[in-house]
């Protein structure tokens, strides 16, 4: 969002879970950057969400994007494979590298 006639004086940004929406996050100012990171939202899988952007132009006049809705895709973790160890159940104390002393 930009405008070259006056210029853009500040954004703020929000996230929800319907268009316009602050249901994960408020608007939060960005200055004039025009990006940013949220933290610590609660997301759940099929979960959809939109982002929305409020900038305000030098004359004073406010505009408002929303995004397209974004799923969120976070299938369960897979579990990983037994991990299965060979050799003998215990060790030489003097041969076992960590325990090896310099002669």
């Amino acid at each position: 969002m930009m405008d070259l006639q006056s210029g853009m004086r500040d954004y703020q940004w929000a996230v929800g879970t319907v268009p316009g929406g602050t249901q994960l996050m408020p608007f939060t100012p960005t200055g004039t950057l025009t990006a940013g990171t949220a933290y610590d939202l609660l997301l759940h899988h099929s979960m959809k969400l939109y982002v929305t952007v409020l900038g305000r132009h030098n004359a004073g006049l406010t505009s408002t994007i929303v995004s397209n809705p974004v799923v969120i895709d976070r299938p369960p973790p897979t579990p990983a494979p037994a991990l299965a160890i060979a050799g003998p159940a215990t060790a030489d104390p003097a041969t076992t590298p960590l325990n090896r002393r310099a002669s």
